[in-house]
């Protein structure tokens, strides 16, 4: 129930955000995401130990807000099971069509084989889609990485 509350004050927070800026339909995505990245650490107590790195990006609300739900899930999926640095960065592609968001910390990820079927996943998995992005996921060394790929829309 909490996890749900949770959710539910994230998204709270995402619409707060959004429109409280002086154009409703653009999103500065790389001051939007940040503040949303330190907001979760406060609220998980896990403020210390979070790097972020976002380019500047801007993209249209009904875009910034899935993303940001995404975000939400990755970055308080890694502060609650694994160990800092938590490393969150957000790059654009070279072409400029697609925009990259990765979310690393120090843990060993899910296990291997074993299916993703919490509540997290099947969100990210729902956003992701809607997002007509893609999700690629690394273990290595030195830890798990999630990077999601999003096509960004065509500029007008």
């Amino acid at each position: 129930m909490r996890s749900a509350a949770a959710r539910v004050m994230a998204i709270a927070a995402v619409h707060e955000r959004l429109y409280t800026g002086s154009d409703v339909r653009i999103v500065s995505l790389d001051v939007f995401l940040e503040n949303l990245c330190e907001e979760i650490g406060r609220a998980l107590g896990c403020s210390e130990g979070m790097e972020v790195d976002f380019s500047p990006i801007q993209v249209p609300t009904d875009m910034a807000v899935p993303l940001a739900l995404v975000v939400n899930e990755l970055v308080t999926n890694a502060i609650k099971h694994a160990s800092p640095p938590w490393r969150i960065a957000m790059r654009p592609s070279p072409q400029q069509d697609t925009v990259m968001l990765s979310v690393s910390d120090a843990g060993q990820g899910p296990s291997r084989g074993k299916p993703q079927t919490g509540m997290g996943s099947r969100i990210v998995k729902a956003l992701v889609q809607q997002l007509g992005a893609r999700v690629e996921t690394r273990q290595g060394c030195d830890g798990y990485t999630v990077e999601v790929v999003i096509p960004l829309p065509a500029k007008q």
